[in-house]
């Protein structure tokens, strides 16, 4: 089965309004979003973190609205 590299990250463009559920028993659920990685974001999300990679997507101007084709951010 081939793998699919994706992260799990706090929406980039949404407010706590749209990503956050308060439920009647002082629950939070939250809202995550999924993005799909290319082999060289995934190695430099290891090895630098999280933030680091997110720092390259604002750089780049991608966000969480997954688009065909979109640029690498490791190349």
């Amino acid at each position: 089965m081939p793998e699919y590299p994706a992260m799990l990250a706090h929406s980039m463009k949404l407010s706590n309004d749209f990503t956050q559920i308060d439920l009647e028993d002082k629950q939070v659920v939250a809202i995550y979003s999924i993005i799909p990685l290319y082999k060289e974001e995934l190695k430099i999300n290891k090895k630098k973190g999280a933030s680091a990679l997110l720092e390259r997507f604002d750089q780049y101007r991608v966000g969480e609205i997954v688009k065909i084709g979109r640029p690498n951010v490791c190349l």
